[in-house]
């Protein structure tokens, strides 16, 4: 029980964080923010040619990393640098499969399992060209659909 309270704060942490950069933030610099509202509207238009739910994943993950960027709060899921991943494809495959609250929390913890995989895997397959991200991005993808969707 005490580890789904706390997943379920990190939840709650990753959905005010893209809430916060889709409203739209700047970075204390001035040089970065803005992008996740940019894409939010471009996905309006309906010209996008990687379809509505992949191009919300990555307005999501943006917003999440502009808050980040303007010294926000986010959860560093698996590193500051790479925090929207994780909400990105959580939040945006949420519209299309309805999980529901626990699903979520389970979907983080398989996460953190499988990152963790990755994390130790991960000098052996950059041989093989295949980056971090693009593994974790394959990684959630799957556990989203295995997890949430039976």
């Amino acid at each position: 029980a005490d580890v789904y309270a706390h997943m379920d704060k990190n939840l709650q942490t990753m959905k005010n964080a893209l809430d916060e950069g889709l409203a739209g933030v700047t970075s204390t610099t001035g040089l970065t923010g803005g992008d996740a509202v940019l894409i939010k509207e471009y996905l309006k238009t309906g010209k996008s040619l990687a379809g509505p739910t992949l191009l919300d994943a990555v307005s999501k993950a943006v917003a999440t990393n502009e808050v980040n960027a303007a010294m926000g709060k986010i959860c560093a899921t698996p590193t500051a640098g790479s925090a929207g991943v994780v909400p990105g494809v959580l939040f945006g495959l949420k519209p299309r499969l309805e999980p529901s609250r626990k699903d979520m929390l389970n979907f983080l913890l398989t996460s953190g399992a499988f990152g963790f995989v990755v994390a130790r895997a991960f000098p052996g397959l950059r041989r093989f060209g295949i980056s971090r991200t693009a593994c974790s991005l394959i990684i959630l993808f799957s556990i989203y659909r295995s997890v949430i969707t039976p």
